[in-house]
């Protein structure tokens, strides 16, 4: 077994996400503990909770470099792309095209369920309202003038959509709806949403109090 003067505090936490990235990938989140984690990685569980206060700490770590790789990654989709309607489409795109390249740690991020209480780092939720922030400055130009309140939750109304197409592609449930692969059913789902919001369906003057 390893000591831990081999490694720097630096070096061993990027074996402890890199360990536990390879962990998710083998056996899905439900396979992940300090106890596997260590023997991965040489070391005693006791090191590893020098690193991280718990598992939690250590599995958000992961999912916050999968929801920095995903930005990058949608973000790359859109570049040389001057049509806001063409950038959204190919975010759309690329947000399913991640979730099937990445299927197991990008399910690791809505799969895990924090320990009641747990904190969650200000840099995580910074990843995640980056991510939402991208959405909402793309769509802003299809939807026309309106408040933030309204763009902000359409931004959040169309990531859901095309979030839950990728859940049943990701998880093999998508023949239960049949028809289209999940980047056409996406596609047509940003379609059809930036046209409505462009003949002002949202909010809707007669929806049920």
């Amino acid at each position: 077994m390893a000591r831990r003067a081999d490694h720097s505090r630096d070096e061993l936490e990027r074996m402890v996400v890199d360990a536990t990235r390879a962990i998710v990938e083998d056996a899905g989140i439900s396979g992940v503990t300090v106890r596997a984690i260590a023997k991965r990685i040489g070391y005693s569980p006791g090191t590893l909770y020098n690193l991280f206060a718990n598992v939690d700490e250590i599995v958000m770590a992961l999912n916050e470099q999968t929801l920095t790789a995903m930005g990058v990654h949608v973000m790359a989709a859109v570049q040389g792309l001057s049509d806001p309607f063409q950038r959204v489409r190919a975010m759309g795109a690329a947000y399913v095209r991640f979730a099937q390249q990445n299927r197991a740690v990008w399910l690791a991020v809505f799969e895990h369920r924090r320990h009641p209480g747990a904190a969650v780092a200000e840099s995580y939720l910074a990843r995640v309202g980056g991510l939402l922030g991208i959405v909402e400055r793309e769509l802003a130009p299809l939807i026309g003038p309106t408040d933030a309140a309204t763009l902000a939750a359409s931004a959040r109304a169309l990531w859901a959509g095309v979030h839950g197409i990728s859940v049943l592609d990701a998880t093999d449930r998508s023949d239960l709806i049949g028809g289209l692969g999940a980047t056409e059913m996406a596609d047509l789902l940003i379609v059809n949403f930036v046209r409505g919001a462009r003949a002002g369906a949202w909010p809707p003057q007669d929806r049920p109090a």
